[in-house]
């Protein structure tokens, strides 16, 4: 970006660079970029006069700009103060180092949405008085290149569009701070991710162990430090990002806080103690949850958020405005919870009334089954749930996304995910079948999208996984997600070939995807039916968690199995961790008789004792069998001690694998036009997991097999196979679809297959017999 100096001063110049004195006047206006380094952008140098101490409090001192288009369309969009600062490595290239550059003063960024002729004005308030300057007439010439920022599609609200017609589905991850190399690491991380096939990555500009974050505590030698102030440092590293994503069009989601500044717990990733909002430095607030409430806190979170929109809000490559990473872990939140959602409200109306862009706004309050409140707020345009200690990733996707979209008719994200908040748990995954998982099966929701892998920086740079996203972006490429609702095809079953194989007893796998301490769905009583094909249907969400009835009997979630053995079996009971808050204890019954009974000791003790070690127990960790005869059985699964089980459940006898033990994961889009994908389908070896993969169990490939699915219109379709591992595209033989149901032939599936049906033109060749 190329800054012209509107106000000369030494890079070692003290803290009244910040201040200026009136009376207040602008005196000139000088375009310094745009053209030729960001495609359609407007940049203008403004030299002013005003009478302020803090050029980054707008009711201290104002700068506002007015663009007119020729055809009467108008947009008002507000400056900002900049310190110059420019990046560099040090001599031996791993780190980065950030100077001053000695220029300082007023921009304004702008970028037209149409061609043509604008007319521009200027207006300063300073508090004493209120100026207006009238700039030159100037002249945008098309197209625009550039102009697409994401909206939600009208035809499909619960999907995106870039520009008029154009599908966006998120392709991407977390990046949500640099490294050692501050933001040259981020021309590492955005070329790998844009080169293979990623569109999409999140960042924060907080909290303060962060060099992107935008407000922290004073830093000596720093002048735009402290609270109220916006770190220039920072922002020169995020100006350098957001315009790389630009030019590799990538698009962001931007992230303005983060519980870490407003919560005690150091141990649970609390920062509160340098937060700059905290009194002890200097802040106005004694407890953190105070910010939600207090009028200065408030205030300068609006200051903050126009700021970011005068600064970055010109860009497309700004996917969305995101007020909070996990709201839910600030200290106290629970006993909050009406102010933080009213919180929401006020910053959602007055950033949709700062951001003359519309920019999608967002926020993350934590976990899946939290927020509700927040997410029904109607200034809140996407919601998103994060994920973590996930086994069976996607059923748990699947279920928790069609959920959010029949109770909230929005976008919907995985905004964070991962199976462990361990590193070196998530590292045991070298091949990266979990990512692969949690990519492929979030694009089969209605809000067709990645699943937002959170270790970009210990998982997939080290490990080398930025291929993965390239076989997602060429199979979602074309697909008109944005026109219609889209749905899941109906009768979903398989069939072998040929004669199915002998009896062999299959292990159906019941694995949670909801890991929560908090009253939900998944935290209640669940009744679960497994049928002959090893499917299963239950009342609610199914928890990793079994929750004991000591210290929080709210949470207590017995499980009910109903299943009917094909043969003699077992029931095992996968413990992965017992609390270290009083330990638990674990009870199977079987049709209304105790056939086991295991304690899990704390040996700190149980409820209403004072634990020394509360580290989850790990001695306990293993797998307990419970035999099972041949028939209709009620299981009964109980944790009735003082904390909870961390487990998976395993049922051998009730599937005799004499249908392919396979899943399907689907997406039809009804209004695909001929030669356009209406069908897309992901098949999984229901024994490929990532959990076999870490293990390193022998996974035995599925033989060839017969799909079979309902929901599209009768006639004639072409297949195309996409390898998931590469991407590359092959033609299969086309499918035609009777009585409204289509026979697909699948290969041998030894991991997982992709495949899309399109719809014939209706000139094209006759049906094949």
């Amino acid at each position: 970006m190329l800054f012209a100096t509107t106000t000369p001063a030494d890079a070692t110049s003290p803290p009244d660079v910040l201040q200026g004195r009136g009376p207040a006047t602008i005196e000139t206006v000088t375009r310094v970029a745009g053209g030729s380094e960001l495609a359609d952008f407007y940049e203008f140098a403004v030299a002013l006069n005003a009478a302020y101490e803090n050029p980054f409090d707008p009711q201290d001192v104002r700068l506002d700009a007015h663009f007119r288009h020729e055809s009467g369309r108008a947009m008002t969009v507000p400056g900002f103060f900049y310190v110059g600062y420019e990046r560099s490595l040090d001599d031996a290239g791993r780190s980065e180092v950030v100077r001053r550059t000695g220029e300082h003063g007023w921009r304004v960024r702008f970028r037209p949405l149409l061609p043509g002729r604008y007319t521009f004005a200027l207006t300063l308030d300073d508090g004493e008085s209120v100026v207006k300057h009238e700039a030159p007439v100037f002249e945008v010439s098309g197209p625009l290149t550039r102009a697409d920022f994401i909206q939600i599609s009208p035809d499909n609200p619960l999907t995106f569009t870039a520009g008029e017609d154009q599908p966006f589905v998120p392709i991407g991850l977390n990046v949500a701070w640099p490294l050692e190399r501050g933001s040259f690491d981020y021309d590492r991380f955005w070329a790998r991710l844009a080169e293979n096939g990623g569109n999409y990555a999140r960042v924060w500009l907080a909290p303060t162990f962060n060099r992107l974050a935008l407000e922290r505590p004073a830093v000596e030698g720093v002048p735009s430090s402290g609270l109220g102030r916006i770190d220039q440092r920072a922002a020169m590293r995020v100006d350098h990002l957001v315009d790389l994503a630009e030019a590799k069009s990538l698009r962001l989601m931007l992230c303005a806080e983060s519980f870490g500044n407003f919560r005690s717990n150091t141990q649970g990733s609390g920062q509160w103690h340098q937060s700059p909002y905290n009194a002890a430095v200097g802040g106005p607030l004694k407890h953190p949850a105070e910010f939600f409430t207090h009028p200065e806190a408030r205030q300068l979170f609006r200051n903050r958020l126009r700021y970011i929109v005068a600064r970055w809000g010109h860009s497309p490559a700004v996917f969305a405005w995101e007020f909070w990473n996990e709201v839910v872990y600030v200290d106290d939140y629970d006993e909050h919870v009406p102010a933080i959602v009213r919180w929401h409200a006020e910053m959602s109306e007055f950033l949709r009334a700062t951001d003359p862009y519309d920019h999608l706004i967002t926020t993350s309050v934590g976990g899946a089954e939290t927020g509700a409140e927040i997410d029904a707020l109607p200034g809140i345009d996407l919601i998103q749930s994060h994920m973590y200690g996930v086994e069976d990733i996607p059923e748990a996707i699947r279920h928790v996304a069609w959920s959010k979209a029949e109770r909230f008719g929005k976008p919907h994200l995985f905004g964070e995910f991962g199976t462990s908040q361990v590193p070196a748990e998530v590292n045991l995954d070298t091949d990266g079948a979990q990512l692969e998982e949690m990519l492929w099966s979030a694009l089969f929701t209605p809000t067709p999208a990645t699943g937002m892998s959170w270790w970009w920086d210990l998982y997939i740079e080290p490990a080398g996984l930025w291929n993965r996203f390239e076989p997602i972006s060429r199979f979602m490429t074309g697909v008109p997600t944005n026109r219609s609702p889209l749905r899941q095809a109906a009768d979903v079953s398989f069939e072998f070939v040929g004669s199915p194989p002998p009896p062999d007893p299959a292990t159906v796998v019941l694995a949670g995807g909801i890991r929560s301490w908090k009253p939900g769905p998944s935290n209640t009583p669940n009744e679960l039916a497994v049928d002959a094909t090893g499917r299963y249907s239950s009342s609610g969400p199914l928890s990793s968690l079994l929750h004991g009835n000591g210290h929080h009997p709210e949470l207590h979630n017995p499980l009910t199995v109903h299943a009917t053995y094909l043969t003699d079996g077992d029931l095992v009971v996968h413990v992965r961790q017992v609390s270290g808050y009083g330990g638990a204890t674990l009870k199977v019954l079987i049709d209304g008789g105790l056939v086991f009974h295991e304690e899990f000791i704390d040996e700190d003790g149980g409820v209403g004792a004072t634990q020394v070690n509360t580290e989850p127990l790990s001695e306990y960790v293993g797998r307990y069998r419970v035999a099972v005869p041949k028939g209709k059985h009620e299981i009964q699964i109980i944790n009735d001690g003082a904390d909870w089980i961390e487990a998976t459940y395993e049922l051998n006898g009730v599937n005799l694998r004499q249908t392919p033990w396979l899943d399907a994961h689907t997406l039809l889009i009804p209004t695909a036009e001929p030669h356009e994908p209406v069908a897309l389908i992901w098949v999984r070896n229901r024994e490929a997991t990532w959990r076999h993969s870490v293990e390193g169990v022998a996974v035995p490939p599925v033989p060839p097999s017969i799909l079979n699915f309902a929901g599209l219109d009768d006639g004639p379709y072409a297949v195309e196979w996409f390898d998931t591992h590469t991407g590359r595209k092959t033609t299969g033989d086309p499918v035609v679809v009777r009585d409204r149901v289509a026979r697909v032939q699948l290969p041998e599936v030894r991991n997982h297959v992709a495949l899309r049906l399109l719809r014939k033109a209706p000139d094209a060749d006759k049906d094949p017999e």
